[in-house]
């Protein structure tokens, strides 16, 4: 029996839905934009790719060129961390602008 799995997008797309629904039923508030971490999780599937990317290069002689034996979990580590920024970004976009506070 083939095990399928699902995609990053769908994944992440799961995962801004389920934290979109709890910002709905009001369990948790809206992040403010300003947040470190909210940033970092923004920045963070690019930063992986380009870092296993990168690294590639000295330890298999090119871009994106997995030493052996280590393809599959550097590939899961790309899509875990896609599937993270994918989700921020997608809870963002439904949530709109930030509001901003009235200037005194």
């Amino acid at each position: 029996m083939r095990r399928r799995s699902v995609g990053v997008f769908q994944a992440g797309t799961l995962l801004a839905a389920m934290w979109l629904l709890a910002i709905m039923a009001g369990l948790v508030d809206a992040p403010p934009v300003s947040r470190r971490l909210l940033r970092v999780a923004l920045v963070l599937s690019t930063v992986v790719f380009l870092a296993i990317g990168f690294a590639g290069v000295p330890l298999a002689g090119a871009f994106l060129a997995y030493p052996e034996g280590y393809a599959k979990p550097l590939i899961l580590i790309i899509e875990a961390a896609s599937m993270l920024s994918i989700a921020v970004i997608l809870g963002l976009l439904v949530l709109g602008p930030p509001e901003r506070s009235a200037q005194p």
